[in-house]
């Protein structure tokens, strides 16, 4: 994939209903589950890294709408408003020697990375009040609730947009939510075969490792943030990902 939008339907035909919203068709509105077709990716074609979110939110999508009507930049949308912590994970993860705001990750000309999500629409659910909500314990519920359509939604996006991953090539996730990695581990294991799990937020095979670690638009206070990155709590996963990474030869020394 090139830095850009991604022409992509292979989810068209989960959906009862098509209309559009900001420029982009949107499929299953009035159903549980909705996804607004805007996928896309930023950075190099040959990533060393794989830096993935589970779906782009409202913040992002907002921003593609204003991008679409030529009053924001494409690089501009991915980490909107959370680039100072992505900065403090990849210096964390020893990544990047620098925690400044790391603005450049998301250019044509990067070379190293390349920033989307495992589900490259964007991905919501229909909530009892009838509104639709893009948080992720609303999301995992649905998947419940449809009988595993947000799981077929994740296995295909994997098959089509990362199963021809190299090798080398290696993942990191945002997000601990436990229900997150079981069904992100599942679509990944359905894609490259059985996976060996090193750590409960850490996997591999023979050619490829995967890290899910502390998402930079999560919760917690920036002081909170920040000392996980440093490793500063009870259960060190910033050290997981750490070990994962520089048993593969990352990290800057």
């Amino acid at each position: 994939m090139a830095h850009g939008y991604i022409s992509c339907a292979a989810c068209k035909d989960l959906f009862k209903t098509c209309d559009s919203e900001h420029g982009f068709e949107r499929w299953g509105q009035s159903e549980p589950v909705r996804l607004t077709n805007n996928p896309a990716s930023w950075g190099s074609a040959t990533p060393q890294l794989f830096l993935l979110g589970f779906s782009k939110g409202n913040t992002q999508n907002k921003a593609m709408a204003e991008e679409r009507r030529g009053r924001a930049t494409f690089e501009s949308i991915p980490f909107k408003g959370m680039r100072k912590r992505l900065g403090w994970l990849l210096r964390g993860l020893r990544l990047n020697r620098s925690d400044a705001a790391p603005d450049s990750m998301f250019s044509r000309t990067e070379t190293r990375f390349q920033s989307t999500s495992v589900v490259r629409c964007s991905i919501s659910a229909r909530t009892a009040s009838g509104g639709y909500s893009y948080k992720l314990k609303d999301i995992l519920d649905a998947d419940v609730t449809t009988g595993g359509k947000v799981s077929e939604i994740l296995r295909r996006c994997t098959k089509r947009h990362l199963a021809n991953a190299a090798p080398g090539q290696h993942f990191v996730l945002l997000g601990l939510d436990e229900g997150q990695i079981k069904l992100t581990k599942n679509a990944f294991e359905d894609t490259f075969g059985s996976l060996q799990i090193v750590k409960p937020t850490v996997y591999r095979n023979r050619d490829h490792s995967w890290v899910h670690v502390a998402h930079p638009s999560g919760s917690q206070t920036d002081p909170q943030y920040l000392r996980w990155c440093a490793g500063q709590t009870s259960t060190a996963k910033v050290a997981w990902a750490q070990q994962e990474l520089a048993s593969r030869g990352i990290g800057d020394r």
